[in-house]
């Protein structure tokens, strides 16, 4: 496998996601327009690839390889490396690996990891591209990953493939134990509503034309800078935002007022004992020991305190 080889400056299905409007804990298509913006200009904007990363990367080829096994795919090939691009709009794909299918049958089987769109067993023929993914995080009940892990990827991906993908793959290993496999067809409808929002990323890239903010994480990108002492007139909706905020603040206050009360209660019930619990509700109420930090004041032995909150865990009747 090898790595990244799309431009950086320009809309990626790696960012697809993004570039039609998706947001999630990773990014907003601000930041991926950011990148591209500053990539456009010259600036290095690739991260050295972390230890989980390059784990993730070395896996990949044994990740394909047990896919197309279980799925009975046949002419793996892992080794690409020139990207994909889209014959009439500026899209550009790095397909992790391809195989075919002759005609073959394939049948959900929840035992082997095995999931498809619809549920329903599906034939495929041809050539088709897989995408693998790594990830600590839990797998889904139906198999199908979160859009922004991989689905809207392959899509543009069998897209980019201009005819010559008429199916993906997107194999997720979770938790480095369990492999999930979910068989997709190229969605011609998608393609179809992707266009524009591409076309329009890509000339705010070249316009250098940010949306308007989205989040938090957004405000605190487009607008690094302050400028001292400049007032600005608001427009009248803003008293709107004003309230929400003081509202949302008393609610806040109120609702930690209530929650210290319980705790105090809670604690009180407790006294010294660690663990209560009452109908489907564990409480504990533990200790934290503190080690002294600094060497000119050393601490004579580790200070043990009870902690200042108690934790609640609801049982389930797996949980024993």
């Amino acid at each position: 496998m090898v790595g990244k080889i799309t431009p950086d400056d320009k809309c990626t299905c790696s960012n697809l996601f993004y570039i039609l409007g998706g947001e999630s804990k990773w990014s907003t298509p601000n930041k991926v327009l950011d990148q591209c913006i500053r990539a456009k200009n010259g600036e290095n904007v690739r991260t050295p690839q972390n230890s989980v990363q390059e784990v993730g990367d070395a896996l990949e080829g044994i990740v394909a390889q047990l896919a197309a096994k279980r799925l009975g795919l046949t002419n793996l090939d892992t080794d690409i490396t020139i990207p994909v691009k889209h014959e009439s709009l500026p899209l550009w794909g790095s397909v992790d690996a391809t195989a075919t299918a002759a005609n073959l049958t394939i049948a959900p089987d929840e035992e082997l990891g095995i999931f498809t769109e619809t549920g329903e067993p599906m034939v495929l023929q041809g050539k088709g591209c897989i995408e693998i993914k790594c990830t600590a995080d839990f797998p889904s009940d139906d198999g199908k990953p979160q859009a922004w892990r991989g689905l809207i990827q392959a899509k543009g991906q069998m897209a980019c493939m201009n005819g010559d993908a008429d199916w993906a793959v997107i194999a997720t290993l979770y938790r480095s134990t369990l492999l999930q496999i979910f068989v997709m067809r190229r969605d011609f409808q998608f393609e179809r509503e992707m266009a524009e929002k591409i076309l329009d990323f890509d000339r705010r890239i070249i316009d250098e034309d940010y949306f308007p903010a989205f989040s938090l994480a957004d405000t605190e990108l487009l607008y690094r800078d302050v400028t001292h002492d400049k007032l600005v007139d608001l427009d009248e909706l803003a008293i709107t935002y004003v309230e929400q905020i003081m509202n949302a603040d008393d609610t806040i206050k109120s609702a930690n007022r209530i929650k210290e009360k319980a705790n105090t209660q809670l604690q009180e019930m407790m006294k010294d004992a660690q663990y209560g619990r009452v109908k489907n509700y564990q409480v504990t109420w533990g200790t934290t020991t503190r080690k002294s930090k600094m060497v000119s004041v050393p601490l004579d032995e580790p200070e043990t305190k009870r902690n200042k909150t108690v934790r609640i865990k609801e049982i389930r009747d797996t949980d024993g």
